[in-house]
């Protein structure tokens, strides 16, 4: 994470940038790049990331974080909530994760000694718990995504730069009954919808690269497949849906190369009944596009932690999701283009 002190001094340094319109988040568990139909020929194969010059910059994305249950003791634990997820984070350029139980400030503590730069806050009960969350967020240097002090904040963008290339990230809650941000806080809902599109078209013509964080919905449900091909249209480079399913990508429409995909799965899981797949992803980008992606497998230690990461190999195609996993416009299986 570029702006810890405990940062190696060889890693880059980001700096916020000023924040234009409204910005959104994106997590996924398997990722494939989206093409337009004019692309898909001079898709390069896996491998490497291609194209000689700058390495580029690396994002790293994180799923759910939940500070309930078994994992309240982890805050006073000697390794924390995160001992084998902060290497990745912190060695990245930029790192996100997700939010979906409120948090105080040891919980925010933990999320910025872990090397999180971006919070998006998926879910929160009512207007006064999620203005608590925020300003635990705020005292910890954690930048929220998807969420505000009124419906204004809560739809607008976080934009950083770092080493001169924009990264703008916006968060949409597609949840039933989500605390809307308006008189109060709470989170960025599809009342919010249009000026979400009308600020990823802005940032796409500045030439950031423009990341979407689409929660509270299956990431195949229609809702949530329309509203990414719009994104894509409208300049997205990448759009995380929800993290109902397991794995699996879809091409989304648009006339240029973009990716979308569910959320990666926990970071930090209170749900002691299941053990969910889960992992880490990471994104390469340079000159305002997403030239390289890889998702790590993990699993879910017994105290919830994310652990035994894999850490794959960076490819121009993304990690190569079985064609059965992906969805079609009737929610079942297709084969990519």
């Amino acid at each position: 994470m570029g702006r810890h002190a405990t940062r190696p001094t060889t890693r880059r340094r980001w700096l916020p940038a000023a924040t234009t319109g409204a910005a959104l988040l994106v997590a996924t568990a398997v990722l494939v790049p989206v093409l337009g139909q004019d692309d898909r020929s001079d898709a390069a194969g896996p491998g490497a990331v291609p194209v000689p010059g700058s390495p580029g910059l690396t994002l790293a994305i994180g799923g759910d974080v939940a500070f309930a249950g078994r994992t309240l003791p982890l805050l006073t634990d000697p390794a924390g909530p995160f001992p084998e997820a902060g290497a990745t984070l912190t060695d990245a350029d930029l790192a996100l994760a997700d939010l979906s139980t409120p948090v105080g400030a040891a919980g925010a503590a933990a999320l910025a000694a872990a090397g999180v730069d971006l919070v998006a806050v998926v879910a929160t009960p009512d207007a006064a718990t999620a203005a608590d969350t925020l300003d635990a967020l705020s005292a910890a240097g954690l930048r929220p995504v998807g969420a505000g002090r009124d419906g204004t904040a809560a739809g607008s963008p976080q934009r950083v730069e770092v080493d001169g290339q924009g990264v703008t990230v916006l968060g949409l809650s597609l949840a039933p009954g989500a605390t809307a941000a308006g008189i109060g806080a709470g989170l960025a809902t599809p009342t919010l919808a249009d000026a979400v599109l009308a600020a990823v078209g802005v940032a796409d013509r500045r030439g950031d690269v423009v990341l979407v964080r689409l929660s509270g919905s299956p990431a195949c449900a229609a809702d949530t497949r329309e509203l990414t091909d719009r994104l894509v249209s409208a300049g997205a480079d990448v759009v995380l849906g929800a993290g109902d399913v397991p794995a699996g990508a879809w091409w989304a429409s648009g006339d240029r190369r973009a990716w979308a995909a569910p959320s990666p799965g926990p970071l930090l899981s209170a749900d002691e009944s299941t053990a969910p797949p889960t992992g880490l992803l990471r994104l390469v980008v340079r000159e305002g596009a997403v030239v390289g992606a890889a998702f790590d497998p993990a699993s879910t230690d017994p105290f919830g932690r994310l652990g035994g990461v894999r850490q794959t190999t960076i490819s121009p195609n993304g990690p190569q999701t079985p064609t059965e996993a992906r969805c079609d416009p009737a929610n079942g299986p297709r084969t990519a283009p």
